[in-house]
């Protein structure tokens, strides 16, 4: 068996080679999130927590758990929007619907909508991302020391 800190050497192996491409993202974001802070959210809870774990996931490389917790954010969002717009007649809406009446109310830019489609209806659309994060994984130096290796 191995040992706990067998375990925690190799996570600090496998942390100091991740470090230089986490900070990237995260200067990404900070770029992008630090001149429009939001603190609040209008799909509630979950879309805030989808929110935070979606950008830990970014930071973290893990691509397509970020794009699917996107997806459960922008979900909620739209749905407490057009709750507060008066919109109950949309409780219990599927996400293609709230894209719709999203894009219709002016929450969405048209362009983008056929995207989200995309993604939420055809998972395969995500294959490009996931295999752009295993090369980028792959690329990485191999340790042989770890746990994996045993």
């Amino acid at each position: 068996m191995v040992s706990l800190d067998e375990i925690i050497a190799w996570f600090e192996v496998d942390d100091a080679r991740s470090r230089q491409y986490r900070a990237e993202r995260l200067q990404f974001l900070l770029r992008h999130l630090d001149s429009n802070p939001m603190t609040e959210f209008c799909g509630g809870a979950m879309a805030a927590m989808a929110f935070d774990e979606a950008r830990r996931a970014l930071v973290h490389g893990l691509f397509v758990a970020c794009t699917v917790l996107s997806q459960v954010c922008l979900e909620h969002t739209l749905a407490g929007l057009l709750r507060a717009a008066g919109r109950d007649d949309l409780d219990r809406a599927t996400y293609d619907v709230l894209l719709r009446e999203g894009q219709n109310e002016g929450y969405l830019l048209c362009r983008r909508v056929r995207d989200l489609r995309q993604t939420a209806d055809n998972p395969e659309s995500l294959r490009p991302l996931a295999e752009a994060a295993q090369r980028e994984l792959t690329s990485l130096p191999s340790d042989t020391s770890g746990p994996r290796a045993r």
